[in-house]
């Protein structure tokens, strides 16, 4: 075999072996992200130990007693004045509508409730009109959050209970009764999409 046939039978060898540790590091990282997937798991049961699923079934109201008016008026104090009576009028069109425009209120009634103990950056404002198609800026379309205005660290169940809140209310406002609403898949495949970019 001359040289030449030899550097070329070494550089499939070579390429071989780059193949195989490719397939090699692809599966180990699959397992890792398994085995992670796996972990996060078991974490998040471990978690529901002290606080159920069962335990957000009740309404708790974590603060007790409060003035919804005076929580919203104190919230006001950053805005421009001069466009607070266009607020109030859009806030007095449906229970959603004044919904969307209270956020305050929800995020008293939520402090204290139980909480598995996660904490995040919560959108703090999380409603269905808080959601919408944007670009990135690698020139892709998705569809998230849009709006950060209200953002705080807080447990993650606040979002998830504000935005099937916010279920519940968009579908009265349209009309849907309860049983309506479920037959549209609104809460249990919310619930199933969220669960699954979690794990």
């Amino acid at each position: 075999m001359n040289t030449i046939d030899q550097k070329k039978k070494k550089a499939a060898e070579a390429k071989h072996d780059d193949v195989e540790a490719a397939h090699v590091t692809a599966d180990a990282a699959a397992n890792t992200a398994a085995s992670q997937r796996e972990r996060r798991q078991l974490q998040g049961k471990a978690l529901r130990k002290p606080c159920p699923r069962s335990s957000h079934a009740d309404v708790i109201l974590g603060q007790g007693e409060r003035d919804a008016l005076a929580l919203i008026e104190d919230s006001d104090k950053d805005r421009m004045e001069k466009l607070l009576p266009v607020r109030f009028t859009r806030m007095a069109e449906s229970p959603f509508a004044f919904f969307r425009g209270s956020a305050i209120v929800q995020a008293h009634d939520l402090q204290g409730t139980p909480s598995a103990g996660l904490h995040v950056q919560c959108c703090g404002d999380c409603h269905l009109m808080n959601f919408g198609g944007f670009a990135t800026p690698e020139r892709a379309l998705v569809f998230d959050i849009n709006d950060f205005d209200e953002t705080l660290p807080g447990p993650f169940e606040w979002d998830v209970k504000r935005l099937t809140t916010s279920c519940a209310l968009a579908a009265r406002w349209l009309g849907l009764d309860a049983d309506d609403a479920r037959r549209a898949g609104a809460f249990p495949s919310f619930l199933s999409g969220f669960q699954q970019s979690q794990v």
